[in-house]
């Protein structure tokens, strides 16, 4: 076999591993925390509160395979949906470039159309020591795994998105305003 080859099928595998998703930690009535060596997130169940969001009754638990296909539909088209950079540069991320620097809340809701939507709410996961060095560091708080977080300002650091896993679509991009 030629170290091409073995070069392949090394690459191929590693980039198998990166996109999969893995429940690191047990479920709870609630939650299931997922990763994988891009990023990490939270799947909220049907029944699990979400509060202030506006999805109706028609909830579901988001399974990892609808996890893969709303992060592909993501990956796929967040940079012509980000075209306009609101609360973007500077200081602040550019979220199409950063993706896998976010952590993620997902949850699932079904639309008027019958549409089975996911709504991710998304914040910076990844400090550097420059960040740090300019008073931005890693919460060691944990309630992000349990409750929906809400964030005021932040800029591009924190946003939400809803993707469309039947029309395969985003839509509703929010991004934090800058105090």
């Amino acid at each position: 076999m030629n170290k091409s080859l073995i070069y392949l099928s090394m690459w191929l595998t590693l980039m198998s591993c990166a996109t999969s998703l893995k429940v690191v930690e047990e479920p709870t009535d609630e939650t299931v925390l997922v990763s994988n060596q891009r990023y990490r997130g939270v799947i909220f169940k049907e029944k699990a509160d979400c509060f202030l969001c506006r999805f109706g009754e028609n909830r579901f638990t988001p399974s990892i395979e609808d996890i893969l296909a709303a992060e592909e539909i993501l990956r796929l088209n967040i940079k012509e949906e980000n075209k306009p950079l609101v609360n973007q540069g500077e200081d602040c991320p550019i979220i199409h470039r950063n993706l896998d620097n976010y952590r993620r809340q997902y949850f699932g809701f079904i639309n008027e159309a019958g549409e089975r939507v996911i709504y991710i709410n998304l914040s910076w996961d990844k400090y550097t020591i420059f960040d740090r060095l300019k008073g931005y560091e890693k919460q060691d708080d944990v309630s992000w795994k349990h409750q929906r977080e809400m964030v005021l300002d932040g800029c591009s650091n924190h946003w939400e998105i809803k993707v469309n896993l039947t029309a395969k679509e985003l839509f509703d991009l929010h991004i934090n305003g800058s105090a």
